[in-house]
């Protein structure tokens, strides 16, 4: 009786340890999964340092705070505003380049729409050959560059960067060629271009006030696609 009641009561320790083991393996794996996310940020804010080094820009960092209601819309609420220097018509970066627009500013908010809202537009540029053209948003979220020289070199691979004109500021990339649909030469021309980011992947944002090592900034002026 007494080793039945000596090995229960063992039994009962080992239990209560098991269970102080659990606990401690569900916190260690918490502060794993918090470790990770925090090494994920401290990544993606080291590429916006590495862009706005890269460009000279003169700017201001914000987090994504609020994304679409709607499956259609392609913007963001940022948690930077007027107090901080944003005004309506900024250009606005993420980890990879630009992503969209300042449309709204309120004191401590903005309102950003992305290069693949269907209402966007900006004037572009193919890096290797020049070739001009505006990138356009659509309700798939994909970007399209339209407007092109007949004879304008465009291959998959291209990178396109934002062209001369009013809107957004110029230089900066916007995305990569993923496919043309039809050949050099005709007169209408289907360019697909993969955005920056898209509105899930978006965290934090550089908004731009001024960029050096490209020519100076005329995001702060409205106008799409001008």
């Amino acid at each position: 009786v007494n080793d039945a009641a000596e090995g229960f009561g063992n039994l009962t320790a080992d239990e209560s340890t098991l269970s102080g083991l659990r606990e401690s393996n569900a916190e260690l794996r918490e502060l794993l999964s918090q470790a990770d996310e925090y090494k994920q940020e401290a990544q993606r804010l080291q590429k916006l340092l590495d862009l706005k080094d890269l460009y000279e820009i003169d700017g201001v960092g914000a987090r994504v705070i609020g994304n679409p209601d709607q499956a259609w819309s392609q913007a963001v609420t940022i948690d930077k505003g007027t107090a901080d220097g944003v005004e309506t018509g900024l250009t606005v970066m993420g980890t990879s380049g630009v992503v969209g627009q300042v449309y709204s500013a309120g004191e401590h908010t903005a309102e950003v729409r992305l290069l693949t809202d269907p209402d966007s537009g900006a004037a572009a540029r193919v890096e290797s050959s020049r070739a001009e053209g505006v990138v356009r948003g659509s309700l798939e979220g994909l970007l399209y560059l339209e407007n092109l020289d007949a004879d304008a070199v465009v291959n998959p691979g291209d990178v396109v960067s934002r062209g001369s004109g009013r809107s957004y500021a110029p230089g900066l990339i916007i995305g990569t060629v993923v496919k043309v649909d039809t050949r050099q030469g005709e007169s209408t021309r289907r360019v697909i271009v993969s955005p920056n980011d898209t509105t899930g992947a978006l965290e934090e944002v550089l908004v731009v006030f001024g960029v050096g090592a490209v020519g100076e900034a005329d995001g702060n002026e409205g106008g799409d696609a001008s």
